[in-house]
């Protein structure tokens, strides 16, 4: 238990122990509250017929109470609990994608998770391997999202697909530089991961709501 209450400093800008050591870490934290909460106003008809979106959003408001607890309490548990919030919105969405966008099957479904879960890991690991931290787990995604912008049709949706995935690459680049930076920009880019991920995360569920019924496929 001992391990778990351990202090962790992953990020550039935390150079000492406290609750405000990553101030722009943490108030970047807190626009992850403001996504759902602008898409719920925006879809308030949509969020009460479908509960399965509306679990989306509730997801997502979770992501920003373990990343806000992540950067202010910075310890191991809290780093855990950030993680795993994220693979579960991510497995969640993956699986509505599929389920009510790309309208496949169960098993086809499950095999896309399990794929994307897998590749998710190998890449993590390679890009431990050559000290860029992890960010390669969210290649996987990336070309998912690239993916869904290809297969879908509707304007709307594809629209909204190609600036997620366009803002995603941004915020991998964020994410990526903040070691690198952290000489000459004390304060790191994670921050910015935060904000650029809250566009992300923004178009994606907007996606769904933007979504039609029937909107014709496009193989690749």
């Amino acid at each position: 238990m001992n391990g778990l209450l351990d202090s962790v400093d992953l990020v550039c800008e935390r150079t000492q122990d406290g609750i405000w050591a990553e101030p722009l870490n943490a108030i970047s934290s807190l626009a992850y509250f403001a996504v759902p909460i602008i898409v719920w106003f925006i879809a308030k008809d949509r969020v009460k017929q479908d509960r399965s979106f509306a679990g989306l959003l509730v997801l997502m408001f979770l992501v920003g109470v373990a990343s806000f607890s992540d950067h202010t309490l910075s310890i191991y548990l809290a780093h855990l609990f950030n993680e795993a919030a994220t693979a579960v919105f991510i497995v969640a969405y993956v699986i509505y994608a599929c389920r009510r966008l790309l309208e496949i099957a169960w098993i086809p479904t499950l095999i896309v998770v399990l794929s994307l879960s897998g590749l998710g890991i190998l890449f993590s690991v390679w890009s431990y391997s050559i000290g860029t931290g992890g960010i390669g787990g969210y290649f996987p995604i990336w070309a998912f999202l690239l993916y869904l912008a290809s297969a879908l049709r509707g304007s709307q949706t594809l629209r909204y697909f190609l600036t997620g995935s366009a803002a995603f690459a941004v915020a991998l680049a964020f994410r990526a530089s903040d070691s690198v930076v952290c000489a000459h920009f004390p304060a790191g880019t994670h921050f910015l991961w935060h904000l650029s991920n809250d566009i992300v995360l923004f178009c994606l569920l907007m996606a769904i709501v933007r979504f039609r019924t029937g909107t014709r496929l496009r193989t690749i």
